[in-house]
């Protein structure tokens, strides 16, 4: 008999003890690198998985931004049509400085725009009666007093 012996299409690897037995090698659990490759491996799929998230998230903002303003252009251009001008209030939107960093100045104009273009010239949410709307803001879309 020799130290390596086949029985029955299984290798035996013969091992002794003190008491010189015979026995098969058996695992009670992962070995210590066994684990650490395994949580390796699932830290970078979900690196791979979050990074892929926040891509998307991106995407779909731009998106949701892309297709605001050409529902914003779109209606600009068919008030246009029947009203010969872009909308516009020469009281507030002709005094804009196109140089000014201060966003404040452009939330008036931008409450008279949202007025012509919605036909909701009172800020209430709803367009007036008799009003023409050219688009429908979402309820949130805006910042009323």
């Amino acid at each position: 008999m020799t130290n390596d012996e086949c029985c029955r299409g299984v290798c035996v690897k013969r091992l002794t003890n003190r008491f010189g037995a015979w026995h098969k090698r058996r695992y009670n659990g992962f070995t210590l690198i066994e684990l650490i490759v395994v949580i390796a491996i699932i830290v970078i799929l979900a690196g791979l998985v979050l990074s892929t998230v926040g891509y998307v998230q991106k995407k779909a903002a731009r998106s949701r931004a892309e297709t605001e303003i050409a529902a914003m252009s779109a209606a600009c251009e068919s008030y246009k049509a029947d009203n010969g001008t872009y909308p516009r209030n020469p009281a507030t939107t002709d005094a804009l400085d196109p140089t000014t960093t201060n966003l404040a100045a452009y939330n008036t104009p931008s409450r008279d725009l949202y007025g012509l273009i919605s036909g909701d010239s009172d800020f209430d949410g709803t367009p007036n009666a008799g009003a023409r709307s050219y688009m429908t803001f979402k309820p949130n879309s805006l910042l009323r007093d």
